[in-house]
C-alpha cells in the first residue's frame, strides 16, 4: 500500500482551523502522509494541501462513516478504485444514517457492508457483508461503536482477498432497497400528545451519540430548549414516587431530592426517568443536580412539546380524541403556570 492517506476535515474558510479526525490522528502519529478535503458550504468538495496530479498515486480509497461526498475525480484516478464501509445489511437503508434509522424502526438485526463506490454513493456490488444483533436498550453511540469494530475486521479481510471478493461480488437489487433520511431537527422533538414511553425511549437511544433529543422547559417567562442526555425505561415493578403520578399530565417533572432520576409520565400510561439534563447554553446536570437547581414543587413543572407564548399561562395539557383522559380537566400547579 501506498504510504499517501486519505482523511477527511472541514476548512470553511482560507485561515480557519483544520477539523481533524481520529483517523488522522492515527496516521500522523504513524508517520504516515494525512492529506485533507474540505468542503466549502454550497460548493464541490475540494482536494487541499497537495497538487490535483497527486491523487493518482492512491492504491485503494476507503469511505467509511461520511456525510459527505468524496470527489468523483479522486475516485476515478485511484489505480484500485474506492470501497465504501456501510452500516447496515445493503440494499437496506442505502443512505446517511442507517444505525439511527435501523434503530427508530426497532430493527432487531443490522449489519456492515463492503461495497465497490463507483459514484461516491452506496449502490455499487457488495463484496463483503456481516449481520449484528441489535441489542435492546443500544444507542447510537453503542451500536456505532460495535459496528465500526466489525466493519474494519471485514476491511481488512476484504483488502486481503480484494481479487477474491471482487469475483464473488453481488450486485445490489434496487428492487429491495430502502432509505435512511437526513434528519432534522424537528425529528429530534418529543411530542409529549402522541408518542408514547417506549416509541420516546427509542427515539432518545437512535439519537444519543449523534444529536440529543428535545424538550422545551418553561422557567418563569423564558422558554428553554432541554437536551435529554440520559434517559432509562423503568423497572414496571419500581414503586411511583407519588400516588398523585398518574392524575398529571404527560411531560410532567415527579422527582425526590436524592434520587438518580426525574420521573416522567407520558401519554401511554408508561413512565420515563431522565438522568441527564442539559438546558442549551448551560453545562450537563445530574437529575440530582437539575432538581436541586430549578425545580421546586413535586409534580409542578410540565415539560412541553411547543414554546408558549410569553408572559401567557401555561396551557392546559390536550389530551388526543379517544384518549381515556380527553375529558378531564388537569390544572397547571404553581411552577408550571411560571410567572
Amino acid at each position: 500500500m501506498s504510504k499517501n492517506f486519505m482523511a477527511r476535515g472541514r476548512i470553511n474558510k482560507p485561515n480557519d482551523t483544520l477539523e481533524t479526525t481520529s483517523v488522522s490522528d492515527v496516521a500522523s502519529s504513524a508517520g504516515l502522509r494525512v492529506r485533507y478535503i474540505s468542503q466549502a458550504p454550497g460548493r464541490p468538495p475540494q482536494i487541499s494541501f497537495f497538487d490535483q496530479h497527486d491523487a493518482f498515486k492512491f492504491d485503494i480509497a476507503v469511505i467509511a462513516m461520511s456525510l459527505r461526498q468524496v470527489p468523483m475525480n479522486l475516485i476515478k484516478g485511484i489505480r484500485l478504485g474506492a470501497l465504501k464501509v456501510h452500516e447496515s445489511l445493503l440494499p437496506k437503508y442505502r443512505g446517511p444514517t442507517p444505525m439511527q434509522t435501523a434503530i427508530l424502526n426497532n430493527e432487531e438485526v443490522t449489519g456492515v457492508s463492503i461495497v465497490e463506490c463507483r459514484d461516491g454513493r452506496d449502490e455499487g456490488r457488495i463484496l463483503a457483508q456481516v449481520p449484528y444483533t441489535v441489542p435492546s436498550d443500544t444507542t447510537y453511540k453503542d451500536l456505532s461503536l460495535a459496528l465500526g469494530h466489525l466493519g474494519s475486521r471485514l476491511l481488512v479481510k476484504t483488502l486481503q482477498n480484494l481479487e477474491y471478493t471482487r469475483k464473488l461480488a453481488v450486485q445490489q437489487d434496487d428492487s429491495q432497497a430502502t432509505y435512511s433520511p437526513v434528519y432534522k431537527t424537528e425529528d429530534f422533538k418529543i411530542v409529549w400528545e402522541t408518542m408514547g414511553a417506549k416509541e420516546i425511549y427509542r427515539k432518545y437511544r437512535a439519537f444519543h451519540g449523534f444529536v440529543p433529543i428535545h424538550t422545551i422547559w418553561r422557567r418563569k417567562d423564558i422558554m428553554n430548549v432541554l437536551l435529554i442526555k440520559g434517559m432509562t425505561m423503568p423497572n414496571p415493578k419500581l414503586p411511583l414516587m407519588t400516588e398523585d403520578f398518574y392524575n398529571r399530565p404527560p411531560g410532567t417533572m415527579f422527582f425526590m431530592r436524592k434520587s438518580p432520576y426525574i420521573e416522567v409520565p407520558c401519554i401511554d400510561g408508561d413512565r420515563l426517568h431522565l438522568t441527564l439534563l442539559r438546558v442549551v447554553g448551560r453545562t450537563d446536570k445530574t437529575a440530582q443536580q437539575f432538581v436541586n437547581g430549578y425545580l421546586r414543587l413535586n409534580g409542578g413543572l410540565r415539560m412541553l412539546t411547543n414554546p408558549v407564548e410569553r408572559k401567557k399561562p401555561t396551557p392546559k395539557f390536550v389530551y388526543p380524541p379517544g384518549h381515556p383522559k380527553e375529558n378531564v380537566d388537569q390544572e397547571c400547579l404553581d411552577d408550571d403556570v411560571g410567572f
